[in-house]
């Protein structure tokens, strides 16, 4: 099992009722085993899926991963994830403090293993974003250094911690990237142009 790096927070038991300003900083980097990684989660630490240049939490702060993970918590249930073909590439699935089948609300988090160190922040974001689309995932958590909170009463779908993404996930981001800033730049160019038109009138 390779080595990997990610955050921990010694404070953030579980998912705290109310945030506090203080959760922002002290953040620890660690180097390990995704199995390390699961047991302070289990113990219900918060933990970002990357290593950080410095104890304070922000997106700027990402210094590499190799691990993607995605927050399902809107209609797709457990069942319906480990249907996905994705699913035999999640090395970890745990269920979230929110998770309550009883009331129809399945939130669970999925983790997969990247088949290398990602340093760039774009293309981690992208990345994830992919998976997201994929999965039916939360669109909204992308954040290159997004907190995911632990959970000491989480259940455990999936543990596969030899499975890892295939190296295409990389190549679909870098041309997702591409396609992103071509059409950027069409549009800030017709927006450019209507502008000179506009002026000109």
């Amino acid at each position: 099992m390779s080595e990997i790096s990610f955050s921990i927070h010694p404070s953030i038991k579980n998912k705290p009722q109310h945030w506090e300003s203080k959760f922002a900083f002290n953040w620890q980097k660690q180097t390990g085993t995704l199995e390390d990684l699961r047991k302070q989660v289990m113990n219900g630490s918060a933990f970002v899926a990357a290593a950080m240049k410095g104890d304070h939490r922000n997106s700027a702060a990402f210094e590499g991963s190799s691990l993607a993970v995605v927050d399902v918590d809107d209609g797709l249930t457990v069942e319906g994830f480990l249907a996905n073909p994705l699913a035999e590439k999640a090395a970890w699935v745990y269920t979230t403090t929110c998770h309550d089948p009883a009331y129809y609300k399945e939130r669970f988090r999925v983790i997969f293993q990247l088949p290398e160190l990602i340093e760039d922040p774009d293309l981690y974001k992208e990345i994830v974003t992919l998976l997201v689309n994929q999965t039916g995932a939360d669109k909204q958590c992308t954040d290159c250094c997004r907190t995911f909170y632990g959970n000491d009463q989480a259940t455990e779908p999936i543990k596969k911690k030899e499975a890892v993404l295939d190296i295409s996930i990389n190549e679909d981001a870098k041309r997702s990237i591409v396609i992103r800033r071509k059409t950027y730049e069409r549009r800030k160019e017709d927006i450019d142009e209507n502008s000179i038109s506009f002026i000109r009138r």
